[in-house]
């Protein structure tokens, strides 16, 4: 089996830009303005995950960041 392909398809372009759309609608749905735009907000994960599993680690912590989830008093609704 090779995993090699799986191993760097996060790192491929394509996917990034997926992941700066999902901060995008995030963002949306904050409705706040931020300091930094989604493309530096992917980047800046993109350049600490050395791994996939740390890049899909951190990215959501991201996300959850940008909905504002990580400020006291904030309730996460999830939905399935």
């Amino acid at each position: 089996m090779d995993v090699s392909g799986q191993e760097t398809d996060w790192r491929s372009a394509n996917f990034r830009q997926k992941l700066v759309s999902q901060i995008e609608e995030a963002m949306r749905k904050a409705g706040v303005a931020h300091n930094k735009s989604s493309k530096d907000m992917e980047n800046h994960v993109f350049m600490k995950a050395k791994t996939r599993v740390r890049h899909f680690h951190v990215f959501p912590i991201v996300c959850l960041g940008v909905l504002g989830v990580d400020k006291p008093g904030s309730q996460m609704h999830l939905v399935f």
